[in-house]
């Protein structure tokens, strides 16, 4: 059995959110958050790109993650994310 992990194809994600509701993470979606942050998986997680200044306040640097591209989903804010 050959096992190549490089090559796959994207599938839409059906999740539920914590109010019990379902929602589809389309294939589009995906490729416009890998695209958006130049990832190669929506697994990936990237720093956001915050005022130094306020990244001092809060001690720490904010990462976008999956968990959020789910947030975006379930709240129907798809639009937002090419306004990184």
């Amino acid at each position: 059995m050959n096992n190549n992990f490089n090559h796959y194809e994207i599938v839409s994600i059906v999740f539920t959110d914590n109010h019990n509701r379902e929602h589809i993470l389309t294939k589009e979606i995906q490729e416009l958050w890998k695209k958006t942050f130049d990832l190669d998986s929506i697994d990936e997680k990237v720093i956001a790109n915050i005022p130094q200044d306020l990244r001092n306040k809060l001690g720490k640097d904010i990462y976008i993650k999956k968990g959020s591209l789910f947030k975006i989903v379930s709240q129907k804010r798809e639009f937002l994310i090419p306004h990184n």
